[in-house]
């Protein structure tokens, strides 16, 4: 991974074999970011999304294996327990066209994936919430 800062706003490029989840946790981590906007475009594999199911309050996940277009990646950067939380959801599709989505777990690069994260000064943190079942945003408004 390689990065470079200008102003409030971080490029990253992301490159084969490494996961992009792990290495946007970890450059955060390193450079202290604790709330921030994210996009990106790129390659991977072993694409891991997740459907959050209402009832069950649990994500159904589904692994996709072969080669794909990341055709959007979006989210932000928030934190939980004091560590870097990622709430992404992804777009891609393969040789076929056929688009698939949802909430994004994981994948490994195939060829590069370039982000964008645009870092907010300050911090939102989340705690998990009964009644939805999810990790949500803690906005203390007074």
């Amino acid at each position: 991974m390689e990065f470079k800062k200008i102003n409030n706003t971080w490029i990253l490029r992301i490159d084969k074999g490494e996961k992009i989840i792990d290495s946007i946790k970890k450059f955060s981590k390193i450079n202290k970011i604790k709330l921030a906007s994210i996009s990106a475009i790129g390659a991977a594999t072993n694409i891991r999304i997740g459907y959050f199911n209402l009832e069950t309050k649990v994500y159904n996940e589904t692994v996709f294996n072969k080669k794909y277009e990341i055709t959007s990646l979006i989210g932000n950067l928030t934190t939980k327990d004091n560590d870097p939380y990622l709430h992404m959801h992804i777009n891609f599709s393969g040789e076929d066209c056929i688009t698939y989505g949802g909430h994004f777990v994981e994948g490994t690069v195939t060829a590069v994936c370039e982000i964008i994260l645009t870092e907010i000064e300050g911090e939102v943190t989340r705690y998990f919430n009964e009644d939805s079942g999810l990790n949500v945003m803690s906005l203390n408004l007074l």
